[in-house]
C-alpha cells in the first residue's frame, strides 16, 4: 500500500490545515460553492482548478493548470501561467513549498496561499503560534526531538536548558533573521538548503528536521509533535537486481516506521530478504522508495546521512594486536568530527566502554577476549560516533545463552539512550522481551519475493500468529521443505488487510506502543 503524503495548507486567513493525499490524483482549486476540486483553498488568486498533484510510481508531481496567476515553487520560481508546457510540472520532494500569489516583484501578497508537501501524513500535529512582539527577544528554533516537546524556546538565564541543537532567530538588520547553530540536518527555506543565515520574508517557510515554521511577519506558526519524534520510516516500493537481462523481485511494498528509542527485532525464514531489507534501509543498497530519519531523506542526503548509521556485521573486522582501548581511541580518531578535542574524545571512549560492559577489558588484547566480548567491541567500534541508527546482523551467533543475553542487553541500553536499534537473530525467544517491535518478513508464493507480513509489539505478533514463541512465527511462514506451515501467502494477506483498514492508512507499526515489558 502506497504511503499517505499531505499537503500543509496555509489559506488567505491564515488557517492552517493538512490534507492527506490518498488518491494517485487531486484537483486543487479556489474555495467556492459546488467547486469541482478535491483540495478547495479559501485564496482569490486561485482558479476554480488551479493545480493537479499526482502520483506517478514513487514520486508525487504538481502541475498548474494554466492560470491566470500561476504557482511559485520554492524560492519564488514561477511554474504555469505564461510558462512553457515543460515548466507546468515539478517533481516534488518532502518540505517543497509552493505558493499561490498575485505579486511579481517579491513581494508577498496578504492574501496569498501557501501549500507545504509532506511525504508522510501523521494526525498527531497540532499548530501552534508565537508572536515575535519583541525584537530585543532572541528565540531558539529546534525540531521537538531535540528540545524535548518544545519547538521554541526563549532566552534562559542557564544555557544547559536550551536544546543541544538549534537555529537562532533574531532582529538583525531591520528584518527577523534566521542564523545556523548546531542543526544536524541543516536549515531550509522554501525548500532550499540556507548557510549561517537567512533574512526572512513574509510566508517563508522554514525547515528543521520533521519541524515546520511558516513565517508571518509579525508571528511564527510552527508544527508541535504532540508523539515523540525522531522516527525512522520505511517505504519501500521495490528492491530488485538484474541478472542476464531479467528483473528479479527481492522485497516488495514494505511500509513501516520505528520511533527513537524504540529496539526492533527482524525474523523470516532464510531468503525471506531480511539482510537485503537492512542494506536498502541503511542505503548501503538502494531500493526503490524512501527512507527517512527526523524527516530527513536517507537516499537523498547520504553523504551526510551515512554518519548517523551504525552497522556491525557478522564478521569481526578487528585489529588482534590492539588493546580495547586502543581500538576504540583509533575508532574516535577516525569517526568523530575533527573539532571534537582529546578530552571529549576520551569522554566518549570511556562512556562506550561502561555502555558495552567492557571497561573491565580496558587493557586487554583484542586476541584475549572472548566470543562475546569481542562481539561487543565491535559494536563499541561502531557506536563511538554516536549514531542515531544502528543495525546488527546476528551479533549473538555463536554465542551461548548467557553470553547472548549480555550482549542484547547492552543494545537494549544503547537503544535507551533514544537510538533505533534494529537486530537480526535466530535465536530470538531468549531476548522477546527485550524488543519492542517484531518486524516479520515473508516470501510469497508466486516468485518468491519478500513482504511485510507483520509488525507491531512482540505480544501482538503472538496473537497475530496465534502462536507462543517467534520461533513458532518463523514455522508458520516457512514453506514445508524449509520445516514450515507454508502460511506465507496467508499472512501477508491477512497483514496487508490490517494495513488497509487502519484508521489513517498508516502501517500498523507505527501504532505501536513503546513498552517492552512484553
Amino acid at each position: 500500500m502506497a504511503q499517505v503524503a499531505k499537503l500543509v495548507i496555509c489559506d488567505k486567513n491564515r488557517n492552517m490545515t493538512q490534507v492527506p493525499i490518498k488518491e494517485e490524483t487531486v484537483y486543487l482549486g479556489r474555495k467556492t460553492e459546488g467547486g469541482a476540486a478535491e483540495i478547495q483553498i479559501d485564496c482569490p488568486y486561485m482558479g476554480e482548478l488551479h493545480g493537479k498533484l499526482s502520483r506517478e510510481e514513487n514520486r508525487f508531481l504538481y502541475k498548474d493548470l494554466g492560470t491566470e496567476f500561476g504557482t511559485y515553487y520554492n524560492q519564488d520560481r514561477r511554474i504555469g501561467s505564461d510558462a512553457t508546457e515543460q515548466e507546468h510540472f515539478v517533481e516534488l520532494e518532502d518540505g517543497d513549498v509552493l505558493r499561490v500569489d498575485r505579486s511579481s516583484n517579491g513581494e508577498r501578497d496578504p492574501e496569498a496561499a501557501v501549500m507545504i508537501f509532506r511525504e508522510k501524513f501523521d494526525p498527531r500535529v497540532q499548530w501552534k503560534e508565537l508572536m515575535l512582539d519583541d525584537r530585543g527577544q532572541n528565540y531558539y528554533l529546534s525540531c521537538r526531538e531535540e528540545s524535548e516537546g518544545e519547538e521554541i524556546q526563549k532566552d534562559q538565564p542557564d544555557q544547559a536548558a536550551l536544546p543541544k541543537r538549534y537555529a537562532l532567530l533574531a532582529w538583525k538588520d531591520n528584518a527577523w533573521t534566521v542564523f545556523e547553530h548546531n542543526t544536524k540536518f541543516g536549515i531550509y527555506v522554501n525548500g532550499e538548503l540556507v548557510g549561517e543565515r537567512c533574512a526572512l520574508r513574509y510566508l517563508d517557510v522554514v525547515r528543521i528536521g520533521r519541524t515546520l515554521f511558516l513565517f508571518l511577519g509579525d508571528r511564527l506558526m510552527y508544527n508541535h509533535h504532540e508523539a515523540a519524534g525522531n522516527r525512522l520510516t520505511i517505504h519501500i516500493e521495490e528492491r530488485s537486481v538484474r541478472n542476464l537481462f531479467r528483473k528479479r523481485m527481492l522485497l516488495q511494498n514494505i511500509n513501516l516506521s520505528i520511533n527513537a528509542g524504540e529496539m526492533a527485532l527482524v525474523l523470516g525464514g532464510s531468503g525471506a530478504g531480511k539482510t537485503t531489507f537492512l542494506n536498502a534501509v541503511m542505503g548501503y543498497e538502494k531500493a526503490q522508495g524512501s527512507i527517512s530519519l527526523d524527516g530527513v531523506d536517507v537516499y537523498r542526503n547520504y553523504e551526510k546521512m551515512k554518519y548517523e548509521i551504525g552497522f556491525v556485521p557478522q564478521q569481526d573486522w578487528l585489529r588482534l594486536d590492539d588493546s580495547v582501548e586502543d581500538t576504540l581511541e583509533n575508532a574516535a580518531e577516525m569517526r568523530l568530527p575533527q573539532n571534537v578535542g582529546e578530552e571529549e574524545r576520551a569522554g566518549r571512549v570511556q562512556a562506550v566502554l561502561e555502555t558495552l560492559g567492557l571497561e573491565s577489558e580496558r587493557t586487554s588484547l583484542v586476541s584475549k577476549l572472548s566470543g562475546g566480548q569481542r562481539k561487543r567491541l565491535s559494536i563499541a567500534v561502531e557506536y563511538i560516533a554516536d549514531p542515531s541508527l544502528f543495525f546488527l546482523d546476528e551479533p549473538d551467533s555463536g554465542l551461548d545463552g548467557v553470553m547472548a543475553r549480555h550482549l542484547m542487553e547492552c543494545l537494549r541500553t544503547i537503544a535507551d539512550q533514544g537510538k533505533t536499534v534494529i537486530v537480526i537473530t535466530h535465536s530470538p525467544d531468549r531476548v522477546i522481551d527485550l524488543f519492542d517491535k517484531v518486524i516479520v518478513l515473508a516470501k510469497d508464493s508466486v516468485g518468491n519475493v519478500g513482504h511485510l507480513a507483520f509488525c507491531g509489539s512482540p505480544k501482538e505478533a503472538r496473537d497475530f500468529f496465534d502462536v507462543e514463541t517467534m520461533e513458532e512465527v518463523v514455522r508458520r511462514i516457512n514453506r514445508p521443505d524449509e520445516g514450515g506451515e507454508g502460511m506465507a501467502d496467508y499472512y501477508i494477506e491477512k497483514y496487508q488487510k490490517t494495513e488497509r483498514i487502519s484508521e489513517n492508512g498508516n502501517a500498523g507499526c507505527e501504532k505501536t506502543g513503546t513498552s517492552h515489558a512484553d
